[in-house]
């Protein structure tokens, strides 16, 4: 299955612009950056986009709990739109792809249903080879493109499940510190095989 496809119900200010999702997504992805850009051409500290459902308010409270920790860290700062977009309460496709795209890592809160945009974001991260963070909503229950999607995700993202927003935020800390754990001691490594000749 192709990693990126067309959706029905897509919806970003009209026929024009749901039929450009698709290549935009497939844009973003191929977008070339320097190694120089990609450490000096970054804002300081890690950027984590925050993808949920938004439609009818849901998980206001928990994206800005998940941006609270995400910036109690001192290392990275969150992104999510009802913040950081300064636009309206509807979220515009076309941004929130630009800005899952050069985030440093995705965390997807996900609940009754995958919508298109929050599939969409995860997929262009994905794209890039950004790490993802799926948190699974106990509370609602997932219909079956849901299950199948996480059932999936398991294989290549961090997946936990939570029941409250403390667990939410316990598995967000976790998550983060697991991530830049590994990082740091595969970037040691690879340098000490680089420069040492050691075997793997």
């Amino acid at each position: 299955m192709p990693l990126f496809r067309r959706r029905a119900g897509v919806t970003t200010g009209g026929s024009g612009a749901a039929n450009r999702v698709p290549d935009l997504l497939a844009e973003l992805v191929a977008e070339p950056r320097t190694l120089g850009e990609e450490l000096h051409g970054r804002p300081p500290r890690l950027s984590i986009f925050i993808s949920s459902k938004m439609a009818g308010g849901v998980y206001v409270t928990e994206r800005r709990r998940c941006a609270e920790t995400i910036d109690g860290t001192g290392m990275a700062g969150a992104w999510y739109w009802e913040r950081d977009a300064n636009a309206g309460p509807y979220c515009s496709v076309e941004v929130c792809l630009r800005q899952a795209a050069h985030a440093d890592g995705l965390i997807l809160i996900l609940g009754d249903q995958l919508t298109d945009t929050t599939r969409q974001e995860y997929e262009v991260a994905r794209g890039r080879g950004l790490p993802t963070f799926v948190f699974v909503d106990q509370r609602q229950t997932q219909n079956a493109e849901a299950q199948a999607f996480v059932t999936a995700a398991r294989g290549h993202s961090v997946t936990k499940n939570f029941a409250n927003e403390d667990e939410l935020r316990t598995h967000v800390l976790a998550a983060l510190a697991e991530f830049v754990t590994r990082s740091w001691r595969q970037n040691s490594h690879e340098y000490w095989q680089r420069h040492r000749g050691g075997a793997a």
